[in-house]
């Protein structure tokens, strides 16, 4: 029977070891042109358990310290719309289809001219709690976290969602999802239904084509785009692959 320290260690290496295989699950995903409802549900759920979980975290912790990832600094977007505010923002950033997207929105000129200092190539770094907190969907008022749109995603691959929201984060994306895609590099409102589906108590299929890209998968891959181009989330891969030479 192994002593304890070394139980210890090996499921450590086990965790180390199964961080590299997701963070390459993650870029060769980036690379796909349409991922299956099978290969989002996958995702969804190594997302889930990585950052959801702070599984991340506590990989980094005894190897680099301390983890930060890379984020969109979306503080000024943030401040400038309040509940009162009409339109749409989605922060996004991932490379979708050769092109990339940065903080799409549809909202009135008022609430655009409240916008001070934002710059959409800005990074921030983020401790993971921050990271999954950050908002990066608004709607009519409403923001929602990169938390929920984690969760969300999850709950729709997973067959478990009905197609009817279950709480107000829900509705919001689904709203969200069946009035907005982005095509060509711009947002799109989709007035006649002919990207998402009309009525409301039927379940939206996530869309990702040249026809269409749906906006809150869109916002999943830009979280998955700023967890591996993170330069601790780097440093982390390499200091696991030194380790895993020498052991």
């Amino acid at each position: 029977m192994p002593k304890p320290e070394q139980h210890r260690q090996s499921v450590l290496r086990q965790s180390a070891t199964a961080l590299l295989e997701a963070l390459a699950t993650f870029r060769a995903f980036l690379g796909r042109p349409a991922p299956s409802a099978a290969e989002l549900r996958r995702l969804s759920e190594t997302m889930g358990s990585l950052v959801n979980d702070h599984e991340l975290s506590s990989i980094a912790s005894p190897r680099i310290g301390r983890l930060r990832l890379n984020a969109p600094d979306n503080k000024p977007i943030v401040q400038a719309f309040d509940s009162k505010t009409p339109g749409f923002f989605v922060s996004g950033g991932a490379e979708i289809l050769g092109m990339t997207i940065k903080a799409a929105r549809a909202v009135p000129t008022e609430a655009e001219a409240r916008i001070r200092s934002f710059d959409t190539n800005r990074i921030v770094q983020l401790r993971e709690g921050t990271f999954l907190a950050q908002p990066v969907i608004f709607y009519s008022g409403h923001w929602i976290s990169r938390k929920a749109v984690i969760e969300y995603v999850g709950s729709v691959t997973s067959g478990s969602y009905s197609g009817r929201a279950q709480t107000e984060e829900q509705a919001i994306l689904d709203k969200s999802r069946r009035s907005f895609f982005l095509r060509d590099g711009k947002l799109i409102f989709d007035s006649e239904g002919t990207i998402t589906i009309a009525s409301s108590c039927e379940e939206v299929p996530f869309t990702y084509s040249e026809k269409g890209i749906d906006v809150v998968l869109w916002e999943l891959l830009s979280a998955i785009h700023y967890i591996v181009t993170s330069p601790d989330v780097q440093s982390l891969e390499l200091a696991i692959k030194q380790e895993l030479k020498t052991a």
